[in-house]
């Protein structure tokens, strides 16, 4: 691994999909994906191209973004999750809003 990298370097030679890059390297970084693209240029520390690059080795070995992370949206809630966990999938969201038409608006409801 070179000494130095800035992000567009470091996105461009960890062997992911661009999604999933910028998802894992705006988390090493503790920034958001809109920072990457406005600080592409900004060289990375040691430190922090050490650890994306571990953490994109780790998914390029099958282990979910989720897990990586440690949290998934889920129908506008940020979720901690850890591989004891089941990851919420988009397709439960589709459900949620089904059970939801079922509801009334103004009822209290309890669903599981």
């Amino acid at each position: 691994m070179p000494d130095t990298l800035t992000v567009r370097q470091a996105l461009a030679q960890c062997g992911l999909a661009p999604v999933d890059a910028n998802t894992l390297l705006a988390h090493v970084l503790g920034k958001d994906r809109a920072w990457l693209v406005a600080h592409a240029t900004d060289p990375l520390l040691q430190k922090e191209i050490d650890v994306f690059f571990s953490v994109a080795k780790r998914r390029r070995d099958g282990q979910p973004v989720a897990y990586l992370t440690g949290t998934r949206e889920f129908y506008s809630l940020a979720l901690q999750v850890t591989p004891e966990v089941l990851i919420p999938r988009p397709e439960t969201e589709t459900l949620v809003e089904a059970a939801l038409a079922y509801v009334a608006k103004d009822a209290a409801a309890r669903i599981l």
